[in-house]
């Protein structure tokens, strides 16, 4: 509740202030909490927290798309790709025709702000990619990732000593140089001409050299460096208000100084050399922007100021010169100006404010935007084409989930909590019950009046709101924040009386309260990857939960009570040539037994200790009392210590999540413990997972979550931890082995040939050869996918190490080649290689199969199409209730691809079984039938509109017309059978599940309920003991490969209604294919399209309570499901 109206309008205004202050790119945190007295005690417990990039395993949650702010981007010289870079560690690469997501970039990161990144450089031949930020080193300098584009490996790293952030970059033309600016003041010239003699596999030693050139001149930070077009001159932008022009006689010639650019009356933070280097654009914070003579540097004119001053951001060339991109804050948001006369002459606000990075497509036909308040990746036409006017939105790429600003607990103090975006009324959207793993929609009906939201007021004391660091307490005092740790005061609530205080800023969650009659942070609340926006505490004090930027909701213990830890007492920490102890605490097992600081930690009990990943997994299984064994050398001597783990009682005074809740559009989540224990929906597990570091010299893994879906996905723990309000004792109760992920990971594959990400072939097949190694167990099996599907499978191989070697026969067309190998423990695909086929002597110029311009459907060799379409409405045992609508469901959709016969698929095969004519014998010929006929060029669609059982195993199987329920093994249709199949068809697959609680398979069923003419497609008695889903889970995995749409979710029904004839999702699925998804009107519905629409659809047909999900596999990517017209 709000204690006034004025208090809500400022907490809707301090928001807003907020976004604008944080996105402005001017400012960063180090934030230090030992100011506040609260001892910090990770270092000290066995699974040491470290705080680099040095850190071997990280859960990290990856929405596929930014979180937080853009703050640069390239486009690649081919036009082909986006590369966008920001505050969320992860640079991302764009489809720039499409806005599709291509690759997540994953480069060493740790805690804080390391791996942030601020800029991006791509040299002219699009081979070398370079990316720097903030704190990506040690502490004692920044450093520069220099990428090979087309492999995509790290090959060399320039360490910049004592320098604590870069903020720009630009290769030279030539891509001899990369020009540097960083916040000391300075331009960085490194050498990189070596790039261009690499071998396959080298690398540059960057270790003990330093810049080429150091170019001073400017008092303030460097915010930009632009090379002009022949590589002669260089202009630096900086915050001193100042641009400096740098000039060389030669392209072997040091630069110097030529002139001093001084105009601007504050800040610059951008500058741009024109196509044919005659002119230089500036963007500042007096909101001009300004021309200036490329050669000399003099001041040519103002060419635009923006409206009411408000801060300029980006200035950008168009690649022919005649116009300029513009984005600057405030309302006006992007627009495009006329060179010659300054005139704007387009602009685009749908995007919002601010846009830090934006650039033109090498076209010049469209801008690439990012950022605003949306944070996204938006594309929009520069110039009218193809009957689109100039300025309409190309595509809008934002990824998935949303920005959780309000957050709410359950007034029952049950850990209930309802969220949402950011909306006037505070009105959330969806309600996430943590005792039971369930998401539904918020229904105000219902909800309202039952969650508690921050409390501004209580038994006669309030918090009044001074600025935008203050709160003024009246049990308390003032409670004052720094600007420069902690960002502005975003929300804040009393706990369970008016004795403490819970304030949430962009950078931290901090309790506050009186401790020895002093006004003290009590306890912090760390977790969020981004801003903190909203904070709600149960009416009883047990529980806070607060979401934020990260799109994240997060469940705390409010007040924890002091535990046990494990401690040794030792900071570990890696240096050169191997792990040394780099601190001591007094009076633990470490100080005690004689360790010193600069042992180096040679071996720990039988683990050789080789990197820090080591000795953080190994240590990571110990517990209190146990004995362990370090065996050490100093001075040239080696030594051995018996140490026993120690308890120390941890006041918990730093405090982490019970659990964490990740949720997209469509219904999907994924709830998770900080140690990667988690629940989800069938497609919410590819939304957290671990990031894999290799030190600094390397890039890094990205393994999601599913990867080790056997040992990590337990939902009862995930439950009893939020129930218990402890992770700890919860782990001890359910009796759980410990287990260190890095002794989990998969088998790593290393691609020889194909080299490079992207080839053209130069016959109709392609050797393909890989060094494949298990680190931990043996190799157990190794597949060859061409685009997700198995060409070539082994399940014979043993050993730890082997090289993989094949020949394949590729498709006309995008041919995408993938590995998935797998061991004891886990199983993973490697990065894929694209090949271009080759059709009859020529190379194909066609995308993904089959993926396939209209204009040229005809003069292709289309795939084959079959389809196995079963309905069945009425069952041989009569006390099996009957649907209405099932037989009529699997003639609609037999009827509607027997139509698509010249349309994507040169043949198309249909075989329909509906009631009698579905038994069990049927519906198994039905799937050795597609086993029989179905090739890797061809699409197999698979349609079950029925009831679904399981049985008490939590088994499923499909109900045929002859099942009997109570005899489920032997009269119905086991998911085995169709995992079998259809996971080893070398064939795209496609399944859509039209059956009761498809979802999750069949939990919940015989129970027909009838509510206002909705009939819900559900049968039951019978309830699994175990999740259903994980069904869905197996048949969808990289290895097998098929997509599945499936009608409901969770707990859901699957609805039909006499007013249709169909069930919703049919209905729905029927009416995108026939046109109404074809978003971009090409004529051919994707996967992605029919997607979008069925959600949207099947919500508005059933007032919400049915939510369709879709499920595929991440090596599949855009597939064509059928022609939206009649061929």
């Amino acid at each position: 509740m709000y204690s006034t109206l004025a208090t809500k309008e400022n907490l809707t205004m301090r928001r807003a202030t907020a976004k604008q202050f944080i996105q402005t790119g001017i400012y960063s945190s180090v934030r230090t909490f030992a100011r506040r007295c609260c001892a910090v005690i990770a270092t000290m417990v066995v699974a040491a927290s470290l705080a680099s990039a040095q850190e071997s395993a990280q859960l990290v949650v990856d929405p596929q798309g930014p979180v937080g702010t853009i703050y640069d981007m390239v486009v690649t010289p081919d036009g082909s790709e986006i590369i966008t870079v920001g505050v969320d560690k992860i640079p991302r690469v764009w489809d720039a025709k499409t806005g599709e997501l291509k690759r997540s970039i994953r480069i060493p990161i740790g805690g804080g702000k390391t791996g942030a990144l601020n800029a991006v450089a791509i040299s002219s031949d699009g081979r070398w990619l370079a990316m720097a930020g903030r704190e990506t080193g040690t502490g004692e300098g920044e450093m520069v990732l220099l990428v090979d584009y087309k492999r995509m490996k790290l090959v060399g790293v320039p360490y910049l000593k004592d320098v604590v952030t870069i903020v720009g970059m630009d290769f030279s033309p030539d891509g001899k140089v990369l020009a540097v600016a960083e916040h000391h003041g300075t331009v960085r010239l490194w050498d990189v001409s070596e790039l261009s003699d690499l071998e396959s596999g080298g690398k540059i030693d960057f270790t003990d050299r330093k810049e080429a050139q150091i170019l001073e001149g400017h008092t303030d930070a460097v915010y930009g460096v632009n090379f002009s077009p022949d590589g002669l001159r260089l202009v630096s932008n900086s915050l001193d208000g100042l641009l400096i022009l740098w000039v060389r006689p030669d392209l072997d010639s040091p630069f110097q100084l030529k002139r001093v650019m001084k105009e601007h009356s504050g800040m610059v933070r951008m500058c741009d050399y024109s196509p044919e280097g005659k002119w230089i654009v500036s963007a500042g914070f007096d909101g001009k922007f300004l021309l200036w003579n490329g050669e000399s540097g003099e001041l040519e004119k103002v060419l635009a100021t923006t409206k009411d001053d408000k801060e300029a951001l980006v200035s950008r060339f168009s690649p022919d010169g005649t116009r300029i991109l513009c984005t600057a804050n405030g309302e006006e948001g992007s627009f495009i100006l006329d060179f010659a006369s300054g005139e704007k002459i387009l602009s685009y606000q749908d995007q919002g404010s601010p846009v830090l990075a934006a650039d033109w497509h090498r076209s010049g036909e469209y801008v690439v935007t990012c950022g605003g308040t949306a944070r996204n990746v938006s594309a929009w036409l520069a110039v009218s084409k193809d009957g689109k006017d100039a300025g309409t939105a190309l595509f809008d790429s934002s990824g998935q989930g949303f920005r959780v600003e309000n957050v709410a607990i359950a007034l029952s103090n049950e850990p209930i909590v309802a969220f949402g975006p950011e909306h006037e009324d505070r009105t959330p959207s969806k309600v996430f019950d943590f005792s039971t793993l369930t998401l539904r929609d918020y229904d105000p009906s219902k909800d309202d009046g039952n969650f508690q939201w921050e409390v501004y007021e209580r038994n006669g004391k309030k918090i009044d709101y001074i600025d935008e660091v203050t709160l003024d307490v009246d049990s308390l005092g003032k409670i004052e924040y720094v600007m420069s740790e902690d960002g502005m005061i975003t929300d804040w609530t009393f706990g369970e009386g008016t004795e403490r205080v819970f304030v949430s800023s962009l950078f931290s969650l901090l309790q506050h309260g009186k401790k020895d009659g002093d006004l003290q942070v009590i306890r912090e609340y760390i977790g969020h990857k981004g801003e903190i926006r909203g904070v709600s505490v149960s009416p009883d004090g047990k529980y806070l939960v607060s979401g934020g930027d990260d799109r994240t909701v997060k469940i705390w213990r409010a007040n924890p009570e002091p535990e046990p830890m494990p401690v040794v007492g030792v900071n570990l920490g890696e240096l050169g040539d191997g792990v040394y102890i780099r601190g001591i605490f007094k009076g633990f097992p470490a100080d005690k037994a004689g360790l010193l600081v600069n042992d180096r930690v040679l071996q720990i009990d039988d683990v050789v200790v080789e990197s820090l990943k080591d000795a953080v997994s190994y240590t990571a299984t110990k517990d209190i009392g146990d004995e362990v064994k370090y065996r050490i050398e100093r001075e040239g001597e080696e030594l051995f210590f018996d140490l026993t783990v120690a308890k120390y009682m941890n006041p918990n005074t730093t405090v982490y999540p019970l659990a964490s809740l990740f949720v997209d559009e469509d219904n999907e989540w994924v709830c998770w413990r900080a140690d990667g224990f988690y629940h989800s929906s069938p497609g919410g597990e590819k939304y957290i997972g671990w990031h894999i570091n290799h030190g600094f010299q390397d890039l890094a893994d990205f393994y999601p979550s599913y990867v080790f879906r056997k040992k990590y996905h337990l939902p009862e723990l995930v439950k009893s931890t939020v129930q218990l309000g402890n992770a700890r004792q919860a782990f001890l109760e359910a009796e759980i082995e410990k287990i260190s992920i890095s002794s989990l990971l998969p088998p790593k594959v290393q691609w020889v040939s194909p080299a490079f990400e992207t080839e053209a072939a130069e016959s109709e097949s392609v050797d393909v050869k890989a060094t494949i190694t298990s680190a931990g167990t043996e190799l157990e099996e190794i597949k060859l996918l061409l685009n997700g599907k198995a060409v070539e499978t082994d399940y014979s191989v043993s050993g730890n190490e082997l090289t993989f070697e094949t020949s394949v026969k590729l498709l006309p067309g995008e041919n995408r080649l993938s590995i998935f190998a797998r061991n004891e423990n886990s199983g993973h695909t490697s990065e894929e290689r694209i090949i271009r086929g080759v059709s009859r002597g020529a190379v194909a110029t066609l995308p993904t199969m089959p993926d396939i311009e209209k204009d040229n459907l005809d003069d292709l060799l289309r795939p084959n199409l079959y389809v196995l379409s079963v309905g069945i409405s009425r069952y041989e045992d009569a006390s099996i209730p009957g649907l209405d609508f099932c037989g009529a469901d699997a003639d609609a959709i037999a009827e509607f691809f027997g139509r698509q016969r010249k349309g994507l698929f040169k043949k198309v095969e249909v075989k329909l079984l509906k009631d009698e004519e579905a038994t069990e014998d049927a519906v198994q010929e039905g799937l050795e039938w597609l086993e029989e006929n179905a090739t890797q060029k061809d699409v197999v669609m698979i349609f079950l509109a029925a009831h679904g059982v399981n049985d008490e195993r939590g088994n499923y199987y499909l109900l045929p017309h002859d099942g009997n329920p109570d005899r489920l093994r032997s009269t119905g249709v086991a998911w085995d059978d169709f995992a079998d199949i259809l996971g080893n068809l070398p064939s795209r697959v496609l399944m859509f599940l039209d059956t009761c609680h498809s979802g999750q398979l069949g939990e919940d069923l015989f129970s027909l309920v009838d509510t206002a003419g909705l009939k819900r497609r559900s049968v039951g008695a019978l309830k699994s003991a175990f999740d259903p889903s994980e069904a869905i889970r197996e048949l969808t995995s990289e290895e097998n490969g098929v997509v599945i749409m499936a009608a409901s979710t969770g707990d859901e029904s699957s609805v039909e209604h006499a007013d249709w004839g169909h069930g919703a999702f049919t209905l729905g699925l029927l009416e995108g294919l026939r046109g109404k998804a074809d978003v971009n009107a090409d004529g051919i519905i994707h996967l992605r399209e029919l997607d979008f629409f069925i959600s949207d659809r099947v919500k508005e047909l059933t007032g919400g309570i049915q939510h369709p999900t879709t499920v595929k596999p991440s090596t599949i990517s855009r597939l064509p499901i059928a022609t939206s017209k009649d061929p």
